[in-house]
């Protein structure tokens, strides 16, 4: 985008791509009816000159007016758009547009949770980067950063198809986001599902088990030549196991320690060692 009056963006450039396909749809400069004060030509690249050889060759679009025109041929109130911050695109070719899948808010809301706001945004760059292990823009030589609409089209794709293929891995990149800016958050995390799952049997006190005391002494020994008994742990344990609750199994089947996990303690302090 160029600037105009006020600093008021200019649509200048003009790139859409099929999804599924990559097909290119409309690529083309953009001449704004508004007179163009700043030509930022250090973030797109283009110049005075590659105007007005467009424009001598007839194939710069007509304003926004026009640019719209050539996206609503290829697209509907139905059809979902894919875009990175993509309220900036909408705002300059005036569309007010409800099916958006926007990698920016993606990335973030799986950083801070759909109900926080979105105080920690990933540039397109970065997320090609650390998600799809894809560099783009920049030139080693020169150290440009120019951005490249069709370049950015491509790169958000991949982007958005990433989150799509791989949740998992979105979920563990989000966690280690989350460390990054909020130190101790996994821990908390580790210590709020322990919570919750303790809630869920109906248990507030760790040390109470369907309303009797957990006395056993740590340091019984059983006479029969048996040391092991069982805790409230275990019935908690086998509770969820044996219950319905498929969400709070696969949370303690995920995790390397559950007895730990009940406990507040890791396999060390607990003293667990295996044999063989």
């Amino acid at each position: 985008m160029a600037g105009g009056n006020g600093g008021q963006n200019l649509l200048i450039h003009v790139c859409a791509i099929d999804f599924l396909t990559g097909e290119t749809l409309v690529q083309s400069l953009v001449y704004p009816r508004q007179m163009i004060r700043k030509w930022r030509t250090r973030c797109h690249g283009i110049t005075r000159a590659d105007m007005q050889e467009a424009l001598a060759q007839n194939k710069a679009l007509d304003g926004w007016q026009e640019a719209r025109a050539e996206l609503w041929k290829h697209m509907d109130a139905t059809t979902i758009v894919v875009g990175h911050a993509a309220h900036n695109d909408l705002e300059v070719l005036r569309i007010k547009h409800t099916r958006i899948v926007d990698t920016c808010i993606l990335t973030s809301e799986a950083v801070c949770g759909e109900e926080e706001k979105l105080r920690h945004k990933y540039g397109l760059k970065d997320l090609c980067s650390s998600l799809c292990g894809v560099k783009i823009r920049g030139d080693e030589l020169t150290g440009s950063d120019v951005h490249d609409s069709m370049e950015d089209a491509l790169a958000t794709r991949e982007v958005a198809l990433w989150c799509l293929k791989h949740p998992d891995k979105l979920e563990r990149w989000a966690l280690y986001e989350s460390e990054k800016h909020e130190p101790g958050f996994i821990a908390k995390l580790r210590e709020q599902e322990r919570r919750d799952c303790l809630e869920a049997l109906g248990r507030c006190d760790s040390n109470r088990f369907m309303g009797w005391d957990d006395d056993s002494d740590d340091d019984w020994h059983d006479d029969w030549g048996g040391d092991e008994y069982l805790g409230w742990q275990d019935f908690v344990l086998g509770e969820i196991l044996g219950s319905r609750n498929e969400s709070l199994r696969e949370f303690l089947g995920s995790q390397d320690d559950p007895l730990g996990l009940f406990c507040g303690m890791s396999d060390s302090e607990v003293g667990w060692e295996e044999v063989g």
